[in-house]
């Protein structure tokens, strides 16, 4: 019954070295241009760029909405945002597109 004991004192420690932080310790700042493998790592995680905004208005309404808006249960039409506001439409107050 001693490795309760034993595991509960390394949490313990494990803890308070959490807690502590290490701050004092950051990692360094790379000079130069950035490495292959940074570039890729920051490329994979940008998103792709939307070619435009995609937006969904009724035959009727006066506002634009999101795609699945109940305001869409009768007539649902998908414009970009861009003919949606040259339209003089605004966005819905349900489902803030």
């Amino acid at each position: 019954m001693r490795t309760l004991p034993v595991a509960f004192l390394l949490l313990l420690a494990a803890l308070a070295l959490l807690l502590a932080g290490c701050s004092h310790h950051a990692a360094p700042v790379p000079s130069g241009p950035p490495s292959a493998a940074s570039t890729l790592d920051s490329q994979l995680s940008t998103p792709p760029a939307a070619p435009a905004a995609l937006v969904h208005v009724t035959d009727t309404g006066k506002r634009y909405h999101r795609a699945g808006c109940r305001s869409l249960a009768k007539s649902d039409t998908t414009i970009t945002r861009a003919e949606a506001a040259s339209r003089g439409l605004t966005p819905c107050k349900v489902c803030k597109p």
